[in-house]
């Protein structure tokens, strides 16, 4: 038995040849075979000789065959990086659209030469029984009858050339169709000769060559038109085509002239210029109409491009020139991960990478000096990119960082450990810390004078608030941080806010929003979106058109217009979770920054002052049991208590004891209204701060300066 017979298949018999294999009963041992692998040496078969050459053949081809496999098989996508990801999904749309191209060209060719075949029909029925000469004729005719009307002779010539021109004609019949039945006969009997003596690519080339002649005869004169009828037969046959990333430039041109002229907006296009990063085109506009809102949103859906995805910003040059960013792909589509930050190497002056932009390049922001307003709704990422900017102000050299939270969320206790003072959670924690910054920015104002503030000078102190709803329902503290946004620049006093409503009963005034330098517009409602100004809503910022975070999809979380930088920038921040925030921030809880001595004496002169501390402790007290009530005021009852519960007790009771060290200048104990049927004494705020004035003035000292609303 030789090999071939013992090993049927190719594959076997060429294995069995390598290893020297003659018959089962050979005495000579096979040949160790080499295969091929992937990086290494060739796998080496096992030393036992009694082991059946074909079971070490088999596992040889096996080995063969998984290297083979390890060099075809794809790498997963975890393994990808984003750019790889977008690649392969750019090159399956193009492989898909490609497709659809192909199979709509194919059935549009067919379609020609099946329209061929009658084609061919109608011909020889015309080449054969001649209708347009015979229709000539019998016109000729007719009008020959007409002109011999009255003459025997004309009548009679006309008769006879009438009979003889329809005789030559019905010859030129007989001729045609005999010679037609002739070729038809010959290829008919002779049809299989022809099969035998042509070779088989002659058959293809005839057979194409019908085929194409057929699909030319069938053709009809605009082929064009007839490629289009394929989409104009479509349900929705009535929309506009749209833009497509194959595009070219022209025809982006051509599109988007179409598009202006659709929303009835006069200009031209001056260039079109196509994104290297593939995420669509930047194209230059001389408008003398201006683009609003509700147009945008026409020309959004008349070049289909993403939602939300078109950004008009004026460009420099005349007051007609216009940048529009036409967004078709979406490079946002997977947030990135934040990756850890060198701790005490950069500073607030320098850029830092805090998300990525729509054109698939890195956002950076410059933190020195900036007040920032975040606004976004439950599920928008907006606690994420928090986070992300409590990262870089941590890290950054000359940078102080202080947090309030009225709702004492667990976000801002995440980065706890790094700030330099206790997070604030109730109002009269965040009373002290607004007061103590407040107190810093007015010395560093005094010690300023003309000249710029400077790293050497002291650090950037930051205050950053959460849920900014809350704090605003409390005057004194909207307005303490109204100061600072108002006049704390220019000393490195500056404030982050996080609100989820940018409305103004949820803003308490238009300070916060009218002066800040960069605002972060994630996921908001249509309402609230609707409310921003006309000017950002013009410009293609529509953060209504982002979908929240719903369970575990992410969605759109993290994604947001970037206002203050220029043109506003579609961005999405990177991803920063909760727990390593606070593994950052125990890292950096050895190396936090802390306020100068210049700035610690400040706060320290204006914690308490040179107020009594029994008045001193009874502001406190109403600050912080009513500091949201309105007026704000507490009853004597709950002074007392919370008095108690803060180690300082009141003996003898809280009314006898004011007037015991007071007297005249004692706050005035008066009704509160707290509860409905019941009016029980206490104190409110406004009062005892006046009394504070007033002690101050008797006993020759500056009033601190505490103003009440």
């Amino acid at each position: 038995m030789n090999a071939a017979e013992k090993y049927p298949y190719p594959t076997v018999v060429d294995a069995a040849a390598r290893f020297g294999h003659r018959g089962q009963d050979d005495e000579q041992p096979p040949a160790v075979p080499t295969f091929p692998t992937q990086g290494g040496p060739a796998p080496e078969l096992e030393e036992d000789q009694d082991q059946p050459v074909r079971t070490r053949m088999v596992q040889a081809c096996t080995d063969l065959a998984q290297n083979a496999g390890a060099r075809l098989r794809r790498r997963p996508v975890a393994e990808l990086t984003i750019a790889e990801q977008r690649r392969r999904q750019q090159r399956r749309a193009n492989r898909a659209r490609q497709a659809r191209n192909v199979g709509r060209r194919s059935v549009t060719y067919s379609g020609w030469t099946l329209r061929g075949l009658p084609v061919v029909a109608d011909g020889l029925y015309r080449v054969v029984w001649q209708p347009e000469r015979a229709a000539r004729l019998r016109k000729s005719h007719a009008a020959a009858e007409v002109q011999a009307i009255g003459d025997e002779k004309a009548e009679k010539r006309a008769a006879d050339k009438a009979m003889e021109d329809m005789a030559t004609l019905n010859k030129d019949r007989w001729f045609r169709g005999g010679a037609i039945l002739v070729i038809g006969g010959t290829v008919y009997f002779g049809w299989p000769h022809i099969i035998d003596s042509t070779p088989w690519w002659g058959l293809g080339l005839i057979g194409g060559g019908i085929l194409f002649a057929l699909a030319r005869l069938g053709r009809p004169q605009d082929a064009a038109l007839e490629l289009e009828e394929a989409a104009e037969e479509e349900p929705l046959a009535l929309l506009p085509a749209g833009l497509d990333l194959t595009a070219s430039d022209r025809g982006t041109a051509v599109t988007l002239a179409e598009g202006l002229e659709q929303i009835k907006v006069k200009g031209q296009v001056t260039f079109v210029k196509r994104s290297p990063a593939g995420w669509g085109w930047t194209s230059g506009l001389s408008l003398l109409d201006e683009i609003t809102e509700a147009k945008l949103n026409q020309l959004e859906r008349y070049l289909d491009c993403i939602p939300g995805g078109l950004i008009l910003a004026a460009s420099e040059g005349t007051a007609r020139s216009r940048t529009m960013r036409i967004i078709m792909e979406d490079l946002l589509a997977t947030s990135v991960t934040s990756a850890p930050r060198q701790v005490g190497v950069l500073t607030l002056r320098q850029p830092a990478e805090v998300g990525t932009r729509f054109d698939g390049g890195r956002l950076a922001l410059v933190l020195a000096g900036i007040h920032i307003q975040l606004i976004g709704r439950t599920g928008s990422g907006k606690s994420s990119i928090l986070l992300i900017l409590f990262d870089v102000l941590t890290a950054a050299v000359g940078s102080v960082v202080v947090g309030i939270d009225l709702t004492a969320g667990p976000d801002m206790r995440a980065w706890e450990p790094a700030m330099s003072r206790p997070l604030a959670t109730d109002v009269l924690a965040a009373e002290r810390l607004l007061t103590a910054v407040e107190a810093i920015m007015e010395d560093r104002t005094a010690r300023l004078g003309m000249r710029e503030w400077t790293a050497e000078d002291g650090p950037q102190i930051t205050v950053v608030i959460d849920e900014y709803a809350r704090l605003a329902e409390v005057a004194r503290l909207r307005a303490r941080v109204d100061s600072l946004i108002t006049r704390g620049k220019k000393v490195r006093v500056v404030v982050v806010l996080a609100n989820q409503r940018e409305v103004l009963e949820w803003m308490g005034s238009r300070t916060a929003s009218t002066n800040v330098d960069v605002k972060i517009y994630a996921a908001m409602e249509a309402g609230d979106a609707a409310q921003l100004p006309k000017d950002l809503r013009d410009q293609g910022v529509r953060p209504a058109m982002f979908v929240p975070a719903q369970d575990d999809q992410p969605n759109d979380a993290g994604k947001a217009y970037v206002v203050g930088l220029g043109a506003p920038i579609l961005s999405r921040f990177d991803h920063l979770t909760r727990e390593e925030s606070h593994g950052r921030a125990l890292q950096r809880s050895g190396a936090v920054e802390t306020w100068t001595e210049a700035d610690e004496a400040a706060a320290v002169r204006t914690a308490r002052g040179n107020v009594p501390n029994l008045l001193a402790d009874l502001r406190d007290a109403v600050l912080a049991i009513g500091g949201q009530r309105t007026p704000p005021r507490a009853s004597g009852a709950e002074v007392e208590a919370w008095m108690e519960q803060q180690g300082r007790p009141v003996e003898g009771g809280l009314t006898r004891s004011l007037k015991r060290e007071y007297g005249q200048l004692a706050p005035p104990s008066r009704d509160t209204n707290l509860n409905r049927g019941e009016n029980p004494k206490g104190y409110h705020l406004a009062d005892v701060e006046t009394a504070i004035t007033a002690w101050q003035q008797a006993n020759g000292q500056v009033p601190t300066g505490q103003t009440t609303d």
